[in-house]
């Protein structure tokens, strides 16, 4: 990610909750793909690990989640969005998961 340092800590988690989470996403040619919802970070090293992406669906229903790697998002400053280089066909055919899933998964792959 552009604005990516990995041996950043402190206010740099808080740069990237109030830029990152809530933003647009879109795909290189310009086709929405959803938002950023959540950051997930890894404790054992402080680093961001993956962005969770929230596709499709209205009003918070019917949508799919994706967990994507820090390492493939770029952000746009000057439009203010996520850029995420995948199509919304892939996006649309992938198993995603439900948000309030999420929260089970963390103890049990962290040990």
């Amino acid at each position: 990610m552009a604005i990516a340092d990995p041996h950043a800590k402190g206010n740099y988690i808080l740069s990237v909750k109030t830029t990152i989470i809530g933003s647009k996403v879109l795909n290189p040619g310009g086709e929405p793909l959803g938002k950023i919802e959540d950051i997930i970070i890894d404790f054992r090293n402080d680093l961001v690990a993956y962005a969770i992406l929230s596709f499709g669906g209205a009003f918070g229903l019917g949508d799919k989640h994706f967990a994507i790697p820090w390492s493939v998002i770029q952000y746009n400053r000057t439009d203010q969005c996520t850029v995420i280089d995948i199509d919304q066909d892939r996006l649309a055919n992938a198993p995603g998961f439900e948000k309030r899933k999420l929260a089970g998964y963390g103890r049990q792959y962290l040990g």
